[in-house]
């Protein structure tokens, strides 16, 4: 694989993952919520 290729998917990966972590901080304390 090349750098840029590599660099690019890095990118991507961080952006879904902040993107991942944003939604399940907002739906983790809703499901904590729920079950009590």
């Amino acid at each position: 694989m090349r750098k840029e290729k590599v660099s690019l998917i890095k990118k991507f990966l961080l952006i879904f993952l902040q993107k991942l972590s944003k939604q399940s901080m907002e739906s983790i304390p809703k499901q904590c919520l729920s079950k009590r």
